[in-house]
Parts: C-alpha cells; sequence; structure tokens
C-alpha cells in the first residue's frame, strides 16, 4: 500500500519537474526532519534517504529558521555541507562561505516586543545577528494581531513578525527562505530542478520558489495553501514518502551532474521579501 502512494505521488511529481535533472532539495528541520513537530529527534529513515539521494548528486540544503551554529553543526555531522539557509534566510552557506542575506539586525525591536508582552528569548538568540526568537510562555495567551499592531507602531515598514508554529520570530523585511534561496542556487549555477519541502508558514515563499513545493501532512493550513503537493502524513514520515518518490525519480532522470559548472545564475524570479 506504502509503494503503491509512492508511484502515484512519483507519478504527480513528474507533472512538475518533466523528466529534468534534480538539482537539489532544500528542507526544513524541525516538523521536516524531526518524528514530530513537538519533538527535536532527528528521523534517522530520512537522514539515510537523504544521503542516499546525495550520493546520486543531488544537494541537500537544511534550510532552517534555526541560528547558523545549529544548522551548521547538523549540516557538518549529517553530510550536507554543500548550502544551507539559516536565520529564516537571513544567512546562506555556499560551500563553505558564508554571507549575509539581511542588511541590519532587528534586536533593538526583538528586544521592545519581549518586554511589552512578557516573551522569553530562545536560547539560541545569543548565537543569532538577525532574526531573533521569541517563545510564549504557557500562562502567556497572545494575539498575533496585537503582536503585528505592535510592531507596525512602533517600528513601520522596518520590521517584520512571524510565528512559526514554535516561536515568534522577529526580523527585517529583506529576508525570508524564499529570497534566500533564489540567492543560493544562482550562486551555484544550477540549471535542473529544486525541490523545497516544509511544515511552516514561514517555509512558504520557499516553497513557491522551487519548482516543486511539497507540505507534510501536519503542516500549518497557509502552508497547504501554497504548496504544490501535500502529504497527508505528519512530520518526518510525511518527508519520508515525499524522499522515497524523489529517490525513484532521481534514478529514472540521473544525469551526469553538473553543479556550478555551466553559467552563473537561476531563470527563477526573485520572490519579493516577506
Amino acid at each position: 500500500m506504502v509503494m503503491d502512494y509512492v508511484q502515484a505521488l512519483l507519478n504527480t511529481f513528474e507533472k512538475f519537474l518533466r523528466g529534468r535533472s534534480l538539482d537539489l532539495i532544500a528542507i526544513d528541520i524541525d516538523g521536516t526532519l524531526t518524528i514530530s513537530r513537538n519533538s527535536f529527534l532527528l528521523d534517522l529513515e530520512v537522514v539515510d534517504l537523504l544521503r542516499r539521494m546525495r550520493s546520486l548528486g543531488v544537494i541537500v540544503c537544511l534550510a532552517s529558521a534555526n541560528a547558523y551554529p545549529v544548522v551548521k553543526g547538523l549540516a557538518r555531522y549529517l553530510g550536507f555541507e554543500d548550502a544551507m539557509i539559516a536565520e529564516n534566510g537571513c544567512l546562506i552557506e555556499v560551500r563553505g562561505r558564508l554571507r549575509s542575506v539581511a542588511t541590519r539586525s532587528v534586536r533593538d525591536a526583538a528586544e521592545a516586543l519581549k518586554k511589552a508582552f512578557g516573551l522569553v528569548d530562545s536560547w539560541q538568540n545569543p548565537y543569532r545577528h538577525y532574526d531573533y526568537a521569541l517563545l510564549i510562555p504557557p500562562s502567556c495567551s497572545l494575539n498575533m494581531d496585537e503582536v503585528r499592531d505592535f510592531i507596525e507602531k512602533n517600528f513601520g515598514d522596518e520590521v517584520r513578525v512571524r510565528f512559526s508554529g514554535y516561536a515568534i520570530h522577529v526580523y527585517p523585511p529583506d529576508c525570508s527562505k524564499g529570497r534566500a534561496l533564489t540567492q543560493l542556487v544562482r550562486e551555484l549555477g544550477l540549471r535542473g530542478c529544486i525541490v523545497a519541502i516544509g511544515d511552516s508558514e514561514i517555509d512558504a515563499d520557499m516553497l513557491e520558489v522551487a519548482d516543486l513545493g511539497i507540505a507534510v501532512g501536519d503542516a500549518d493550513d497557509e502552508l497547504k495553501k501554497r504548496a504544490d503537493v501535500v502529504v497527508p502524513a505528519p512530520a518526518s514520515r510525511g518527508t519520508l514518502l515525499a524522499l522515497e518518490a524523489l529517490y525513484r525519480y532521481a534514478l529514472i532522470s540521473r544525469r551526469t551532474p553538473h553543479h556550478g559548472s555551466e553559467g552563473s545564475g537561476s531563470s527563477r524570479d526573485e520572490p519579493p521579501s516577506s
């Protein structure tokens, strides 16, 4: 039954990828690589399948809201160091070279928001440069519309705020995972297909930039609306089904990799910052 569903997914994916080479998979971490949205445990079956795809020449790009040291550490130990996205697109690393997509920090806005609503710093904030994560205490009843109104009133359009399903993220308006992915693909010189997989509405523009955007079954409703395909299994189980189909696709469409060897750019349009 599972293999029948994987074949059905493959048939659907082929409509988007149209026989072209699969060059890169951009994949979120929390709720996508982990066994649930409430766990930090990585699904090792998913990791193994991603490694198999890397052996076929497909670049695996971790694309996360986490601080750079967390993403870098995972990428190094899992074997996916070609490219990565951290701090919701504020930082990217391409083949060992780290650079900022953001142009300014919004730490002052994060501090003001924290004090106004009684929020708590993420343990990662001391290691963040641009995107700051604030946790909502269990005793705090918070309306995101109030949070957005506070930011707009006090900082105008110089600061953006979003809830990822895990934390409130305060970040500069010139950053997003989609914009980071576009820049990263351009620098790598990729000409084939790009796939993105996620679970949070923060992943939405990344999925839209990709040739194929996939949401796991328990993803935020907003992400499901904007994804090309929603896999009806939660967290890493949904990711595993999607990757099984993508692995079959990569085997079928496989050709000699030419990452970065031709040209210097992508035909993909850069999305507006969000």
